[in-house]
């Protein structure tokens, strides 16, 4: 059973065509939408950790001023009791 003529060979490369972008469309409903959405959560994600971090930073270095600012204060209360 050979190719009777171009209009054979054109209706089964249309065939192919038409289940090749079937396929593809079923592909990308089950295997891309459902990937691309859990990509966008874990995107989510990370921007939330990574706007936690900044806080955390932040609430860091307002600590390290204020243990700084606290030593200066035990510097002179014990520079004080020693010269008393």
């Amino acid at each position: 059973m050979g190719v009777q003529s171009w209009g054979d060979l054109a209706s089964i490369i249309g065939i192919i065509g038409g289940l090749s972008g079937f396929i593809g469309w079923i592909v990308k409903r089950l295997v891309i939408d459902p990937l691309t959405q859990t990509m966008d959560k874990l995107t989510d994600g990370f921007n939330g950790l990574n706007k936690t971090l900044e806080e955390i930073k932040s609430n860091s270095n307002e600590l390290d001023k204020r243990v700084d600012r606290l030593d200066i204060r035990i510097t002179k209360v014990e520079t004080k009791t020693e010269n008393v």
